[in-house]
């Protein structure tokens, strides 16, 4: 259901992340909540290093979790916990490109591309 709105209100140009970011923040994936996927990643990502400026070309971690809708989740939650939806609307209005992706978490985020992969792995230590 959530995107049908995000898709009839954004039309095709958002970002895949954050497109299926803000269905799982919202509705979860696979009838589990955004954070049991985080946790999930956690784990995962202790014992396999994962490069996250790579999002956009990772799979999941199997058939449950996948980490484009797990981190996009998250960065959904990091920007509506501090700008609130209207944040979040933001994300929403980005293209789809990599690049896009990363001009949006440079400007809305205020994470640096070059820094990308350390910030995801400092929040998921909020999953441990």
């Amino acid at each position: 259901m959530i995107h049908l709105y995000v898709n009839k209100i954004y039309g095709t140009n958002i970002n895949e992340i954050f497109n299926e970011g803000i269905a799982t923040y919202l509705g979860g994936s696979v009838d589990k909540p955004l954070e049991f996927h985080l946790r999930k990643v956690t784990k995962y990502v202790k014992l396999h290093p994962v490069n996250f400026n790579n999002l956009s070309s990772l799979d999941g971690i199997d058939g449950e979790t996948n980490f484009q809708y797990s981190i996009g989740g998250l960065l959904c939650k990091i920007v509506e916990d501090k700008q609130g939806f209207e944040g979040v609307k933001k994300l929403l209005e980005t293209g789809r490109s990599d690049e896009e992706f990363f001009q949006a978490i440079e400007s809305i985020v205020k994470v640096k591309s070059i820094d990308f992969n350390k910030f995801i792995y400092e929040e998921l230590e909020k999953y441990n």
